[in-house]
């Protein structure tokens, strides 16, 4: 079955509307049995190799051969500690002279594909003949018409000790690939055949090859060659195509290359087969191939993939493409970057072009300032970039030159200490150093690391000290430590050589007693859509006032606690860990508390595969921390991502499909990284929906955060009323029963209390409510931004909105105060729902564009 143009339509169309790739799936589609040519049966397997291999794969350096074998001894495994794939004893080690990759053994894999047999790690080789522990590898998904070998063998065809290639043998039967579990419908027929991937590499060489063989058992011929999805989730990695440099990926390319450190990877598809981009779909960057023409009833084997590893960088990597091609080297070109006193500038990038902005490599300076690019024999211009710093004019580099000194010119130092006023503690903050002038935007080849938002630098300091080189002139410094305290905002001119030491000295001018901030959806690169280093987010964490972040990772548990330690910030923080369960077809959801456990796939995730929401559920509520479960962003637009419009709720019955729905939930996220009028017609009116056809389900705000200088962190957040201002009294248990029991306001900046007869607050009911029943809102803001209205939906409606007018406060902060009279029938089925506002304004210059609000959980009366 030829599907051709329409097929290439068919998986752009999938690629454009994936939701982020879920963790697993089930088997899925069959052959039609009367038109195959035999059972699956053990005859049409491919042939096993040893189960051991080479008693000493990491010998190969030494023996100048190419060798596989199995791990028996953990001392063989080198991972970075933050490895988001683990390797594990019992896995695969591949190596020869100048590379190296481990092979995961037909196990429960962590991450999207739970199959097992997949390249967990590979990068180059230490002195001793093992990997160096440097690879930041993601994922990889060499798939048929959309499905991956599932297999129940991983064994050595081949050790090396005969001087030939080393070849490790992944074989089973093709199954869905998990993240596609949802998409059987565009993908079309589905064949479970048997297949095998072998990962072959020769001695001496500098890439592996991917393998394929399919046996078809179907009496008809099976063109797949329209069909083939190849994956990459390569997160923690800056993308590289040799033509269009960093820039984002949008067309078809020759290889696709990823640079982490020291880590550089290559992929391509082995010609004859094309190479074709689909899309980059939320973190996984999604390719086509041709290829898999089956005859009936017989086996293909192709030549599937080929990956070439270098290092340090990029520019290794271009080297390494070069000499795995037999093409002539590039000339090395060595120099130092320096700045006007003659200091070395270190970690900057020196881009090389060409004179009509071709873009040709980068390399990174070491700390001693110095560098080596490779260039072809023709002109080039080198330029350097670094955060913060000035952007020389490039300079030009003749065919005869082979050394080059390049300067960023007069550079000034920024230093901060920032200070709690009263206490004197250091204190968290967030550093905002905007340049008057901003400068001009780096062509996108450059994959330039900027801080966003026209800031010359944007730092999260956990003791409060930061420091910071910048060009002469003139900046606008602001530092601040989320909505509670009162900015520091200087404007300063600097010179070349100079250092201006800042001592800022926030106030905290609103008061929360008993009260801790919480961010239940936070994502750092242990999700596939982020890069953020997790010691990264919670810096940020800790920087925007949160006092409970959550970690919330696709599919991954990591408890923010130990970084919080690590940082010296448990005075301000505690952390927590959780998981945002990421289905293919039911939505995501937040699950909170989990425990961390690093004996388990994943850590310890929920076990969803193949269950519809009411299975699910109840799944989530056997987790030995009975979380509880949270609907994120419910009215997704993304497909496949918001649990109430995949299962098409409705607010007139406050039901989805019979078949696919439950109500089984303890909060919905209403507020996801927006305020009230963002969502007014959509989460908002389904949430009241729920109350009004009798569940009491209550609402969270966080801020689904993926990337820090795009977006910040805590906004919103959700205020927890727990009777203490200690977040090291805060438990797991106190935090999920405060989830549960809705004792909480959302808050995009302003925070508000709401207190009704007999102290009742939010998450409460009034009894015997009769007559009129009074309610004392109170809402407060630091002196940098306010609050303007205060909205009061009954039941659901929007009933009444007064104007907030300040009270006369002793302190910088802003406080309102207002008292609501509603009736009160004593029936103590209706309930009310507080929202302050503040139109027109925004929180800059914080956050730019975000609007302060915050909306209570109701009040029952």
């Amino acid at each position: 079955m030829n599907l051709g143009h329409s097929a290439k339509l068919r998986f752009l169309s999938l690629a454009v509307s994936l939701p982020l790739w879920g963790a697993c799936g089930d088997d899925a589609g069959a052959p039609d049995m009367a038109m195959t040519c035999g059972a699956i049966t053990k005859a049409y397997r491919f042939a096993d190799g040893s189960h051991d291999g080479h008693a000493d794969p990491a010998g190969a350096r030494a023996a100048h051969q190419a060798r596989a074998g199995r791990i028996r001894d953990v001392g063989l495994i080198h991972s970075p500690s933050d490895v988001r794939f683990p390797v594990r004893v019992g896995d695969f080690l591949l190596a020869n002279d100048k590379i190296a990759l481990y092979i995961e053994d037909a196990r429960r894999s962590d991450g999207y594909n739970p199959f097992g047999g997949e390249i967990a790690a590979i990068e180059t080789v230490g002195e001793d003949g093992t990997p160096r522990g440097l690879s930041e590898w993601g994922e990889a998904f060499f798939s048929a018409s959309g499905m991956v070998v599932a297999p129940d063998a991983v064994t050595v065809l081949n050790d090396g000790s005969d001087g030939k290639a080393a070849i490790v043998r992944s074989q089973g039967v093709l199954k869905i690939a998990p993240p596609l579990e949802g998409y059987t419908f565009i993908l079309g027929d589905l064949y479970p055949q048997p297949a095998a991937i072998d990962y072959i590499l020769e001695p001496g060489a500098e890439k592996v090859t991917v393998r394929m063989s399919i046996q078809n058992t179907d009496a008809v011929k099976r063109d797949l060659s329209a069909a083939q999805i190849v994956a990459f989730l390569m997160n923690r990695s800056a993308t590289f195509t040799p033509e269009h440099g960093f820039a984002p990926l949008t067309s078809a390319t020759a290889w696709v290359g990823w640079e982490s450190g020291e880590h550089a990877v290559a992929a391509r598809i082995v010609k004859p087969l094309s190479f074709n981009y689909l899309a980059a779909v939320e973190g996984a960057q999604l390719f086509l191939s041709s290829g898999a023409v089956m005859e009936a009833c017989q086996p293909v084997t192709f030549d599937y993939v080929e990956l070439v590893v270098a290092s340090p960088g990029i520019d290794a990597l271009r080297e390494a493409m070069r000499r795995v091609d037999g093409e002539a080297p590039w000339r090395a070109v060595t120099g130092t970057v320096k700045d006007a006193g003659g200091n070395a500038v270190a970690g900057a990038f020196v881009h090389a072009t060409l004179a009509d902005g071709t873009y040709l490599s980068r390399a990174t300076t070491l700390t001693d300032g110095t560098f080596t690019v490779h260039l072809p024999m023709q002109s080039a211009l080198l330029q350097v970039t670094a955060r913060g710093l000035p952007t020389p004019s490039p300079t030009t580099v003749d065919v005869g030159t082979s050394t080059v000194a390049l300067a960023v010119g007069a550079l000034g130092q920024i230093s901060i200490t920032a200070t709690e006023k009263g206490s004197g503690a250091a204190l968290p903050v967030r550093v905002q150093v905007l340049p008057a002038t901003a400068p001009a935007a780096l062509p996108a080849a450059f994959g330039a690391d900027d801080a966003g938002q026209g800031r010359a630098h944007l730092v999260f300091s956990a003791d409060g000290k930061a420091s910071v080189a910048v060009a002469p002139g003139v900046y606008r410094v602001v530092v601040s430590h989320g909505y509670e305290y009162e900015l520091f905002d200087q404007m300063v001119t600097i010179a070349g050589g100079d250092t201006i030491a800042l001592l800022p000295v926030l106030e905290r001018s609103v008061s929360t007693p008993g009260v801790l901030s919480a961010d239940f959806h936070i994502h750092s690169f242990y999700s596939l859509d982020s890069a953020d280093p997790v010691v990264y987010k919670v810096r940020g964490a800790l920087a925007e006032g949160l006092e409970l972040p959550v970690s919330s990772e696709h599919e991954f548990v990591v408890d923010f606690q130990p970084v919080v330690e690590q940082l010296g910030a448990t005075a301000w923080a505690h952390g927590f860990a959780s998981e945002e369960l990421s289905t293919s077809r039911y939505g995501h959801f937040g699950v909170v508390p989990l425990e961390s456990r690093t004996d388990l796939p994943n850590r310890g995730t929920v076990d969803w595969v193949g269950l519809k929401p009411p299975a699910f559920f109840a799944a989530v509520r056997k987790m030995p921390t009975d979380p509880a479960l949270i609907v994120n962003h419910p009215m997704s637009a993304t497909a496949f991502k918001g649990y109430f419009a995949d299962v098409s709720f409705m607010n007139a019955t406050a039901m989805g499909d019979p078949m696919e729905w439950s109500s089984d939930f303890d909060a919905v996220e209403v507020f996801n990284e927006s305020d009230l009028e963002d969502n007014r017609t959509g989460s908002l009116a389904a949430w009241f929906s729920l109350i009004n056809h009798g569940k009491k389900v209550w609402t969270t705000g966080s801020s689904d955060n993926h990337k820090m200088t795009v977006a910040p962190v805590g906004y919103p957040r959700t205020f927890l009323n727990l009777g203490t201002d200690d977040p090291n009294q805060v438990t797991p248990t106190m935090l999920r029963d405060a989830i549960r029991s809705g004792r909480s306001v959302v808050s995009g900046g302003l925070y508000m209390t709401v207190t009704g007869p007999s102290g009742v607050g939010p998450g409460g009911t009034i009894p015997n409510a009769t007559g009129t029943v009074t309610f004392d809102v109170v809402v407060q803001s630091p002196s940098w931004f306010s609050a303007k209205s205060l909205e009061v939906f009954v039941d659901g409606e929007s009933k009444q909105t007064i104007d907030l007018v300040p009270s006369v406060t002793p302190g910088p902060g802003k406080k309102y105060e207002a008292t609501i009279d509603l009736a009160g029938d004593g029936s103590g089925k209706h309930f009310v729902v507080f929202h302050a506002s503040s139109p027109g304004v925004d929180l800059a210059p914080v956050h730019p564009t975000k609007k302060p609000f915050a909306v209570s959980n109701p009040i029952f009366y």
